[in-house]
């Protein structure tokens, strides 16, 4: 399984990537700092999943996830906030390839359910 991990805090990045190799050493890994870079490359790394920071410089979430609408890309995207407030879960509502936001800090359980569902 192959997973791309979006979000401009390389601190952010680092933990989200060893939880990830914590639950599963095979896990190929992608990560981004830079969410105009990432979406560029999506083709390309085509994963399986995406986790998606809303907040980010250049590029925040919500236009990452409407130039996927608009280049017809479909991965299952998670969204990573540092609260998941009513706004962001009715909006990410409107995005079909939403699945969930998460909110950090991340959990080790909760991002096994994610790769497991």
């Amino acid at each position: 399984m192959k997973i791309l991990v979006v979000d401009d805090e390389p601190i952010a990045n680092f933990i989200t990537c060893r939880l990830f190799k914590q639950i599963d050493p095979a896990l190929e890994i992608v990560d981004y700092t830079d969410s105009q870079q990432a979406v560029f490359h999506l083709n390309e790394i085509d994963p399986d999943l995406v986790f998606l920071d809303l907040n980010m410089p250049h590029m925040d979430g919500w236009a990452f996830l409407d130039r996927m609408i608009a280049n017809k890309l479909e991965y299952k995207v998670y969204i990573l906030t540092s609260s998941v407030s009513t706004f962001d879960q009715n909006k990410a509502k409107r995005y079909a390839n939403v699945v969930d936001c998460l909110e950090k800090p991340l959990k080790k359980e909760r991002l096994r359910e994610c790769i497991e569902s």
